[in-house]
């Protein structure tokens, strides 16, 4: 029976780990060996296989987090998945409110999805020349890359950085060997080779590493081989089942053949819970989660690999090191690291170059739960070799200042101590430093807080005018979530007030005042309210406000915009309160209803055009956590609707059939009263 180990307590193996599985009869035993005390076992909820006849509870599983071992006995096969086809991206200029330009950029290119490229080529320069036999996949000849795109290199901007691939790379021959097939081939090129390197191993009594750097699907967890809207161009575990032919008894494919598969792509931790094989899987991201790269460079934007690929380079390094005072080549029994022990080495890499390492969900499974033999012992691979191969390297030296804002080195004095959120289209992430940011923050400020928003001392208003003043005034420490907690709700307030504008524009009501909603004052109408309580306007904008703030302007997401902000609503009904036009319920209510659809027209219109980006449409999951839920609340669900269309303005409370509009009300024809 599989179970799960909860409560462990903590370690630089598995600290880090949310949730480890073992089998029951080497759990105490594996636990003790590694400094562990106090189990507690429950029974877990099984793993997810695509053959109903697997009885799950005869696989034993560790899922944890290692590096895949190479030997001179390993044969190796990898492929990029990204053709360098066309593709269309937008490219966002900030500081004129977030205007964009769609500019046409091969995928290849490290400006737009290179950074997979990187990633094939880095552990192509780790694993030169140190095993049985290379097969390195794509559509693209390295030279061609060359010559289009320059040198391209790898690792965090904010540091120096390694060239992976070159021109003088290319003279001294490497890659030479690599392999090219056609764009629209590769996933089935790929599958060919993959089941001839597969045949090869098992013949000859070899291990087989296998690598794919390209995008994964959350639903599947397939691997892209080629473009992503061909349905036929995805890798998938039935596909890497077919291609090495393994069988479905996982003890059975243990004396068979011995694989490690290594995926950078989103999603591909699912590997981990769903394949029925007995392999080693190394996961970039967690089942539910994106892979992530490192930020674009500051000088010209591009993204130099994944995080955590440097992460697995750093932890071989820290070894490579050992390596040479304890010569590594031969065991020394006490002096080497288990694998379980090399776990936390690996995290502790990530830990030491990211502040938001958390974020990094990176999955293993091991074959033959061995996870107590020493590392070094068990791949043969020469760490001294790999630490030399690195640091032959030609280097690419930063030009980026060590404290921007965006530099996400933990050692960064900017905001050092305090944990960034990694979300992705992050305000403060669009500026290098940390002054150009507050300068446009307190920009926007001054629009906000020049539009009549409201006393200060109100409970909505309160704590952001607040922070606008400290920030203003330098009273608080510059880190991206003070910047934050003022840019998201001032842009979607500003952005209310404009819908706001724009609905009255759209229905045919004019303007209160003739003024839009950034230039309205609600406490001079309030006042005027106050001064004439039995004019129509104040009956009618009594009526009118609860409708509004029920089913035409959004609800702030309280987690990232701030405190509803009443004023927009309060515009929308002091409008129909002043037009002259409307003398009874029934043209208030007509009048509401057309706001009503007005609104959801627009949500459409907003919906489809969010559809229609590719960045966000692939993003989808991070976009809807962010502003999904008010997408939504956009849109009435059944009961609103139902109730919008039974209950009359006129029901919400006591109101005479036709309105007299005082003097003071009523203007002239439609024009706008003047308070």
């Amino acid at each position: 029976m599989t179970d799960q180990v909860v409560g462990i307590p903590t370690s630089r193996a598995l600290r880090h780990t949310s949730s480890t599985t073992i089998s029951r009869d080497n759990s105490i035993t594996m636990a003790e060996s590694m400094g562990f005390e106090n189990l507690q076992l429950r029974p877990s909820k099984g793993r997810q296989t695509r053959d109903p006849n697997i009885n799950v509870d005869n696989i034993p599983t560790f899922v944890t987090r290692t590096v895949p071992p190479v030997d001179n006995k390993t044969r190796i096969i990898a492929v990029c998945g990204i053709p360098d086809s066309t593709k269309e991206f937008p490219i966002y200029n900030w500081e004129e409110g977030g205007k964009h330009s769609i500019v046409q950029r091969g995928r290849c290119d490290q400006i737009a999805e290179g950074w997979f490229v990187a990633d094939t080529y880095a552990f192509m320069s780790m694993y030169e020349n140190t095993c049985a036999a290379q097969t390195w996949i794509h559509s693209e000849k390295p030279q061609d890359l060359v010559n289009k795109y320059g040198t391209y290199v790898h690792g965090d901007p904010y540091k120096d950085r390694k060239e992976v691939l070159s021109q003088a790379m290319l003279d001294q021959g490497f890659a030479k060997d690599f392999t090219v097939v056609p764009r629209t081939q590769l996933k089935q090129r790929f599958c060919q080779q993959l089941k001839v390197e597969a045949e090869t191993a098992r013949k000859l009594g070899q291990s087989l590493l296998v690598l794919t750097m390209s995008h994964g699907d959350e639903e599947t967890h397939a691997v892209n081989l080629g473009e992503r809207d061909v349905p036929g161009d995805w890798f998938t575990v039935e596909d890497f089942r077919n291609a090495v032919a393994l069988g479905v008894s996982r003890g059975a494919a243990a004396t068979d053949l011995k694989i490690t598969y290594v995926s950078t792509a989103c999603y591909s931790g699912g590997w981990t819970v769903m394949t029925d094989v007995n392999l080693t899987i190394f996961a970039a991201a967690g089942p539910d989660r994106e892979s992530l790269s490192w930020l674009a460079s500051p000088s010209c934007g591009r993204y130099s690999g994944a995080v955590m690929c440097t992460a697995l380079r750093l932890a071989w390094e820290e070894e490579s090191k050992a390596a040479e005072t304890i010569n590594e080549t031969v065991s020394v029994p006490g002096q080497e690291r288990t694998l379980a022990e090399f776990t936390g080495e690996i995290y502790d890499s990530l830990y030491r170059i990211d502040k938001e390492a958390h974020k990094h969900d990176i999955r293993f499974s091991a074959q033959d739960d061995d996870w107590e033999t020493a590392w070094t012992q068990r791949s043969g691979f020469s760490l001294a070799s790999f630490h030399q191969k690195w640091d032959s390297l030609k280097t690419c030296k930063t030009t980026a200042p060590p404290d921007a804002l965006l530099n996400p080195s933990p050692s960064n004095k900017l905001n050092s101590s305090i944990p960034v959120d990694v979300a992705r289209g992050s305000f403060s992430r669009r500026f290098e430093f940390a002054s150009a940011a507050r300068e446009f923050v307190l920009v926007i400020a001054d629009r906000y807080m020049s539009s009549f928003p409201g006393p200060n001392n109100t409970a909505n208003n309160g704590p952001l005018h607040s922070l606008i003043q400290q920030v203003r005034d330098n009273k608080v420490i510059l880190f991206q979530g003070s910047l934050d907690a003022i840019y998201y709700p001032v842009q979607f307030r500003l952005s209310m007030a404009h819908q706001a504008t724009w609905l009255l524009n759209a229905t045919g009501i004019p303007l209160p005042n003739g003024q839009r909603c950034n230039e309205w004052d609600e406490t001079n109408f309030r006042e005027y309210m106050r001064n004439f309580p039995e004019d129509s306007a104040t009956a009618k904008w009594n009526l009118a406000v609860r409708v509004i703030f029920q089913n035409v302007l959004p609800n702030a997401d309280k987690r990232l915009q701030g405190m509803r902000w009443n004023k927009p609503n309060h515009y929308i009904a002091a409008a129909l309160a002043c037009d002259v036009s409307i003398k009874n319920q029934a043209k208030l209510d007509a009048a509401i209803r057309r706001l009503e659809t007005a609104a959801k027209e627009d949500i459409k219109r907003v919906s489809k055009d969010v559809e229609c980006y590719a960045e966000i449409r692939g993003r989808k999951k991070d976009l809807f956590a962010r502003i999904g839920k008010r997408v939504k609340s956009l849109s009435p669900d059944r009961i609103r609707r139902k109730r919008a269309s039974t209950v009359g303005v006129g029901q919400l409370g006591s109101v005479p059939e036709t309105f007299s509009p005082s003097k003071s009300y009523q203007g002239k024809g439609t024009d706008p009263v003047k308070f």
